[in-house]
């Protein structure tokens, strides 16, 4: 939603899903949230909670908690807020988002892969995040990444959908439902 929040929009793209998607005619429309916010405009223009992604960066316990209290998908990017969710939601569903390890885009602002960010957990710590995964029981239903943006290259894109495939996969999360690039 950061990319176009205006509530007209957001009204029409829920009710054009409501009305066509689900005839098959229409593939599902999603909306990605930073902030609490977003999620509250979101759920106002009709989307479903469902329907919501929750993708914010450094979450807070409160706004984790408010989140997930009206029924919307976390997407945690880092180990230490998925250890904090499987503390208090041991059996909950999320999606995990990992940094492809992947350094792209236009410039050097908009390159959120390669090295430790904040924009995801490093591919090198699947390990940890299966022990984490395993331990409480959470259930992994998506995995995302965002490599950058005004991305050029196609080899970068391959490249990460590449890496992010690689830990996407039913022996790890038996659960996955989706791959969001």
């Amino acid at each position: 939603m950061k990319a176009n929040s205006n509530f007209r929009l957001l009204e029409m793209l829920s009710r054009l899903h409501e009305t066509h998607g689900g005839s098959g005619d229409l593939p599902e429309i999603n909306v990605d949230c930073v902030s609490p916010g977003e999620v509250h405009l979101a759920l106002k223009a009709g989307f479903r909670p469902h329907r919501l992604l929750y993708t914010a960066n450094n979450i807070t316990d409160e706004d984790m908690a408010e989140v997930k209290a009206l029924g919307v998908l976390l997407n945690i990017g880092s180990l230490s807020r998925l250890r904090k969710f499987a503390e208090k939601y041991p059996g909950g569903e999320c999606c995990l988002r990992f940094n492809p390890d992947v350094v792209a885009g236009e410039n050097a602002k908009v390159q959120t892969g390669g090295g430790k960010t904040k924009f995801g957990i490093v591919m090198s710590d699947i390990d940890k995040v299966l022990d984490i995964v395993r331990k409480n029981r959470i259930k992994v239903v998506g995995v995302h990444e965002h490599t950058g943006s005004g991305i050029s290259d196609p080899a970068k894109m391959i490249q990460s959908a590449k890496n992010l495939l690689s830990v996407a996969t039913r022996r790890n999360f038996k659960h996955l439902k989706f791959v969001d690039l």
